[in-house]
């Protein structure tokens, strides 16, 4: 795999839990790659993760918020939400 990233489904608001997983790798290896993002996707579900992997995530998510408050958009977009919920 070249590449995975993740993101909230614009449709996670509305049916909870709705997330994107995006990875891209050469075509032979794509049944072994859709095999481990399950694979990863079904431990987390199950709660199967480390103290260590916990706290990098947990890290990761307080540190990088603030970049969706760079531009005034990104800030009212936020409010919006806020408000809304």
């Amino acid at each position: 795999v070249y590449s995975v990233s993740g993101s909230m489904a614009d449709s996670a608001t509305e049916v909870h839990g709705l997330f994107l997983v995006n990875l891209a790798c050469k075509p032979e290896n794509r049944d072994a790659a859709l095999a481990a993002v399950q694979g990863e996707i079904r431990r987390t579900m199950t709660g199967d993760i480390s103290e260590e992997e916990f706290r990098r995530a947990k890290a990761y998510l307080t540190g990088s918020w603030v970049f969706g408050y760079q531009t005034c958009a990104e800030a009212a977009d936020r409010l919006l939400v806020m408000e809304r919920y």
